[in-house]
């Protein structure tokens, strides 16, 4: 274990740093003063409309559930037990 104690960091910035804080706002107003075009990064894209898919109907829903359902009994009827096949059921 390191002999360094423990030091609080402060909960809010003090007033001299307030000062010079830059925000969102700050930035956008100096990118249009300086004539640069902002980063990559914060550009933002055009809404692309192939990428809104409609809702499936709600028949359309159910008769997904129903048919994962009817698979997953379709598995536990094929799987079989072991008695009908000749293997005991406990493995000694």
């Amino acid at each position: 274990m390191s002999p360094a104690q423990y030091e609080r960091l402060p909960s809010s910035p003090s007033p001299a740093e307030q000062e010079h804080s830059t925000t969102s706002l700050d930035i956008a107003e100096e990118e249009l003063n300086t004539g640069r075009s902002p980063p990559a990064y914060r550009v933002a894209f055009i809404h692309d409309p192939r990428f809104d898919l409609p809702t499936p109907p709600r028949w359309q829903r159910a008769g997904l559930l129903l048919f994962v359902a009817f698979l997953f009994w379709v598995g536990y009827k094929l799987r079989g037990s072991p008695s009908e096949e000749g293997i005991p059921a406990i493995v000694e």
